[in-house]
């Protein structure tokens, strides 16, 4: 779904640019992909792909093998640290020592958040023992040691992943954001194809086709529903606008937005459908804000470095449109041109 939104928006697009330069679209859609088979470009997206496939199947085994989501719930959000440190190492974005306090903030309001919603929803059910999931959110016992480390691993990885398409995106700023999403979904639909087509080869050879009560017939999409389709569009919208932050904000910027809206999305459910919220949540959702907001009252006071902030598009966009690209790739003219204009496409 992502794949084919893509390759039809960055088509369309350069469908209007070769109109405004009078030539044919053709051409420009042509000249676009010469350039990112030029020297096998393309296969770079490979990388972020094949971390993407193994960190989303690794999220579905980790759920399976745990008593309660809280582990994952409360513990995957390590991530936030590991996106700082690697985009310090890898992007060479240089982070203030306040700014390194603001996201050691961050995680723990994040994480406390997390317990505390965990309280609220357990009290709500109190009534109902049987449909209880948690016993107690805050022990240790709630967070076994194998458990854990898979889902550190998984936070690593999804950091990591993160990591490699902002590398790879802005080091070639210049390209169309759709054709270098088009390449990336294009590896990664390929790749979940074959585990696909292995994991139906193996159901085959054991006979266990049809068992667990999902039916035998409807071919690839048996058991989706209306559900499962609503949630598979919603997570393709994610994920496009996600690679919109990776390219022309940063990995920072996305940890940062998705920990304000959990607490703008938990404050919304408790004023509109009476979701139960305690006290140390809110005090949680104040450390949260806090640290954005420390976070980025201090983003004009990094020390010198190539990479600005946790998001200036006017200092990514001048980076990209210049020699050299954004993280060392070769970036192509014209970026501080189209960035805004993708955007807006997008939007």
């Amino acid at each position: 779904m992502k794949l084919l939104f893509s390759a039809s928006v960055f088509a369309h697009a350069a469908r209007a640019k070769a109109e405004r330069a009078h030539r044919s679209w053709r051409d420009a859609i042509l000249d676009d992909l010469r350039e990112a088979f030029r020297e096998h470009r393309y296969a770079r997206f490979a990388i972020p792909a094949l971390i993407y496939l193994v960190e989303n199947h690794l999220r579905f085994v980790v759920l399976r093998r745990l008593a309660s989501p809280i582990t994952w719930v409360v513990f995957s959000h390590v991530e936030i640290p590991i996106v700082a440190v690697l985009s310090y190492a890898i992007l060479r974005r240089p982070l203030g020592r306040v700014q390194w306090i603001a996201i050691a903030m961050l995680l723990d309001g994040v994480m406390s958040a997390e317990i505390a919603l965990c309280h609220a929803s357990e009290n709500q059910r109190q009534n109902r023992p049987l449909e209880s999931t948690a016993k107690n959110c805050d022990a240790f016992d709630a967070y076994p040691i194998a458990a854990l480390s898979l889902v550190l691993l998984g936070a690593t990885l999804a950091a990591l992943a993160g990591i490699s398409v902002e590398y790879t995106y802005k080091g070639d700023f210049g390209t169309s954001i759709h054709l270098q999403n088009a390449q990336l979904y294009a590896f990664g639909a390929a790749a979940n194809f074959l585990v696909f087509l292995a994991g139906e080869r193996t159901t085959s050879r054991r006979g266990e086709r049809g068992g667990d009560g999902v039916e035998t017939g409807g071919g690839w999409f048996r058991g989706f529903d209306l559900a499962t389709w609503w949630v598979v569009l919603t997570l393709a919208a994610f994920g496009i606008v996600s690679s919109l932050i990776m390219k022309h904000l940063s990995n920072i910027a996305k940890v940062f937005n998705s920990a304000a809206g959990m607490v703008l999305v938990t404050t919304l459910s408790w004023a509109f459908l009476g979701t139960r919220v305690n006290l140390p949540f809110a005090l949680a959702g104040g450390v949260v804000v806090a640290s954005l907001l420390l976070f980025y009252a201090n983003k004009g006071k990094e020390p010198a470095g190539r990479i600005v902030g946790p998001g200036s598009s006017g200092d990514l966009t001048k980076a990209g449109g210049g020699g050299g690209g954004m993280v060392g790739g070769r970036g192509r003219g014209g970026g501080s041109a189209e960035a805004p204009e993708e955007a807006k496409q997008l939007l």
